[in-house]
C-alpha cells in the first residue's frame, strides 16, 4: 500500500492554487496559527476522518478552515474574514478533482462542504474569524 499524502499539506497546497483564495491571502495559508500574524490569513487543520482500509490508499479527512482578518489590535475585520471563508467554500463546491501538486503525490477526488461559513468570536485576540468545515477525499498518486 502506498503512503497516504499528508491531508493538511495537500489541502494547503490546494488552497494556494485557488485564484480567489490567493487574491485575498497571497501565500498566507498555514497548518498552524502564525506567531506574528500578517492579516488576512487562512489555517487548515485535520480534525479527524477515516482511512480506507481496502489497500487503495484513500483518505477522507475532516478539515476545518479558519479565515482570520483584523484591521489592528482589537479591531476585527469580519468582512474580509467572511470573504476569505466564502472563497474557500465556493472553490471546494466547484472542485472537480485533480492533482494539485505532483510533488505531493496526492490526487484530490472531491470536497464535501459540511458547515459554514460561520462566524466565531475571538475575544482574546480581537481578530475577525469565520470557519468552514468539509471533508476531502484524497489518494496517493503512486
Amino acid at each position: 500500500m502506498a503512503d497516504i499524502p499528508d491531508a493538511e499539506i495537500t489541502a494547503r497546497n490546494w488552497a494556494l492554487a485557488q485564484p480567489e483564495v490567493a487574491a485575498i491571502v497571497g501565500t498566507r495559508v498555514a497548518t498552524r496559527l502564525p506567531g506574528t500574524p500578517v492579516f488576512p490569513f487562512l489555517t487548515v487543520f485535520r480534525l479527524g476522518g477515516t482511512l480506507n482500509g481496502s489497500g487503495a490508499s484513500i483518505d477522507e479527512p475532516f478539515l476545518q478552515w479558519d479565515a482570520y482578518a483584523a484591521k489592528g489590535e482589537n479591531a476585527p475585520d469580519y468582512g474580509t474574514a467572511y470573504s476569505l471563508a466564502m472563497a474557500v467554500a465556493e472553490a471546494a463546491q466547484n472542485f472537480s478533482g485533480a492533482v494539485i501538486n505532483p510533488d505531493d503525490d496526492a490526487h484530490i477526488y472531491l470536497f464535501e462542504l459540511l458547515d459554514g461559513p460561520r462566524r466565531l468570536e475571538e475575544p482574546d485576540t480581537g481578530w475577525g474569524r469565520y470557519t468552514v468545515d468539509m471533508t476531502m477525499v484524497i489518494r496517493s498518486n503512486v
